[in-house]
């Protein structure tokens, strides 16, 4: 799941997110695996791998 600190989304919406939001946080199974920029998550491999699953 990727969140923004206003809005939850899915990972359905990763490409609307990253535009519209300052901040994501990328959660897996309760755990944070990320939290930064948007173009730093879609660079994070771990994140990326998590979404693809």
């Amino acid at each position: 799941m990727v969140a923004t600190d206003d809005m939850p989304a899915s990972s359905f919406n990763v490409p609307l997110v990253t535009r519209v939001a300052d901040r994501l946080y990328a959660i897996d199974r309760g755990e944070i695996l990320f939290t930064g920029a948007p173009h730093d998550a879609l660079a994070n491999e771990e994140v990326m791998r998590t979404l693809r699953s």
